[in-house]
């Protein structure tokens, strides 16, 4: 009896141990998704490599622009500071040049007035010759900007205007700081005193 219930036992075992469906690896399942999920991402990496191109190319030609850009933004600053420093540059060549001619007028009215107190024939030639020649001069100066200074009909002594050389006692109240005599010519430069007037200036008789 016993040996027969032992070979039961062994049957129902072997019949469980057939009918029992194969055990799946997890390795197994998890290895053909991971390789798809790979696929889809080396895919979609490839789809888009054309538009990371493009995203690329645009941002390099907007760097080169801005370069381009600054360049042509510190070249028209270059320019502006030039244009804004040339007027003193000329300056600066230009006021020399007109101070040697003032001196050659300075020279040439002095020839004038030893001229002009010669009485002869001849001398009356040459004066009248030597003016041409002055005011033509003046007209070289005239096109630099360079104007005489005239008189404004009072007279008197201006410290922006005029430079005393010399001056002459008097006792009229009145004739004060009056300009009796122009020694050197003054001239005006664009509206600016290029050089003052000397002139000669009566002064009140200090009685102290």
């Amino acid at each position: 009896m016993d040996d027969s219930s032992d070979q039961d036992i062994q049957q129902e075992t072997e019949t469980k141990t057939s009918a029992a469906p194969e055990s799946v690896s997890t390795e197994e399942v998890g290895e053909p998704e991971q390789k798809k999920g790979l696929n889809e991402l080396l895919s979609m990496l490839i789809e888009n490599n054309g538009f990371l191109n493009e995203i690329k190319d645009l941002i390099e030609n907007r760097l080169e622009y801005d370069a381009v850009k600054e360049k042509a933004f510190d070249k028209l600053y270059e320019d502006m500071r030039q244009q804004r420093e040339l007027p003193n540059i000329l300056d600066r060549n230009i006021k020399p040049l007109l101070t040697d001619l003032l001196l050659l007028y300075d020279n040439m009215k002095r020839f004038e007035k030893s001229l002009t107190m010669q009485q002869s024939s001849n001398s009356e030639t040459i004066l009248q010759e030597f003016k041409y020649l002055l005011d033509d001069l003046l007209e070289t100066l005239y096109r630099q900007e360079v104007i005489p200074i005239e008189n404004d009909g009072s007279e008197k002594f201006s410290s922006k205007l005029h430079k005393a050389t010399k001056t002459e006692v008097t006792k009229n109240q009145d004739e004060d700081f009056k300009i009796v005599d122009v020694f050197r010519q003054g001239f005006y430069w664009r509206d600016k005193i290029l050089r003052p007037q000397e002139v000669v200036i009566m002064r009140l008789e200090n009685k102290g």
